[in-house]
């Protein structure tokens, strides 16, 4: 795992978010955009590649940088560079699949494959959506552990160990790794690290959810057997930073506990999947259920 190595105040370090989609990413970029103007952003759309991502780098002291270079890409996809601070952001799975939803019927005209996903659904015309909906359309656009798959690059229809294990590889090769349930100290970290002075947090890109007729306890029950690879990566990256923000000094929310050392020990993905490969088919599938089992007290 890369650990954070603080900058220079005099010259801040370029920063690299893996911007994993509904975790918070437009909060980050609005609140950059914010503090130091519309210049300091770059997407990644201007980038495709480690060479290209480099080439928005200043080569003088006092050239012009953008602060902040972010976008849809894996860690994966970039190979590792001291001059960038590495970074992204994990959202509790079961929110990320409601605000995901939400944000598909916000912006369906932009979209024709999910509009005609909408339209086959009973209650489009009065933009009502029931929980039936919401798991045929996690199926329908392989939104199940959606953050694994963004993190691992596994595409295939059912996720096993190995994508867990690329997920977590793919977090410890950032320095940062923050929650959006904590996006206030996640910046503050990230401005300490970077040698960067941010005096708030903006928010930005929330989905109404009232589009959804169900009672939103039950349906977050119901949704949880979606996401069980995501929920045990968050508890992973939820714990990690609340170690980091006690070095750094920047205060917790209560609500963030601590969860198994068993799941937030580094390698964990690592040492689960090692121990499948170890024992017969029957005896890994039920080492693999355990880590998930550990999240459904």
């Amino acid at each position: 795992m890369l650990l954070p190595t603080k900058s220079s105040m005099s010259r801040p370090r370029p920063i690299i978010l893996f911007h994993i989609p509904k975790t918070g990413g437009s909060s980050v970029r609005a609140t950059f955009r914010n503090a130091f103007g519309k210049r300091s952003v770059v997407d990644l759309i201007e980038a495709r590649d480690s060479r290209s991502v480099e080439a928005l780098l200043p080569k003088a002291a006092d050239a012009i940088t953008p602060l902040l270079i972010q976008g849809h890409i894996p860690p994966f996809a970039f190979e590792g560079s001291p001059r960038l601070l590495r970074t992204t952001v994990l959202r509790d799975p079961v929110e990320r699949l409601l605000s995901n939803f939400c944000y598909v019927y916000k912006t369906r005209y932009q979209s024709p494959q999910g509009l005609a996903f909408l339209k086959d659904c009973p209650g489009y015309r009065q933009g009502r959506f029931t929980a039936g909906d919401l798991e045929r359309w996690i199926r329908y656009s392989r939104q199940d552990n959606y953050q694994t798959r963004f993190l691992s690059g596994c595409r295939d229809a059912e996720l096993g160990p190995d994508a867990i294990c690329a997920a977590q590889e793919a977090l410890e090769s950032c320095e940062l790794v923050g929650t959006t349930e904590d996006m206030p100290g996640y910046i503050l970290a990230l401005a300490q690290i970077s040698g960067l002075e941010i005096r708030e947090a903006i928010h930005a890109n929330i989905s109404p959810r009232d589009i959804l007729d169900e009672d939103m306890p039950s349906l977050r029950d119901r949704l949880r057997i979606h996401v069980g690879q995501d929920r045990i990566l968050y508890e992973y990256a939820r714990t990690r930073f609340a170690r980091l923000a006690d070095c750094l000094d920047i205060p917790q929310p209560p609500s963030l506990a601590t969860v198994p050392e068993e799941i937030a020990a580094p390698g964990f993905g690592r040492r689960m999947i090692t121990l499948a490969r170890r024992r017969p088919a029957d005896q890994g599938r039920q080492i693999w259920r355990r880590a998930q089992d550990l999240l459904r007290a």
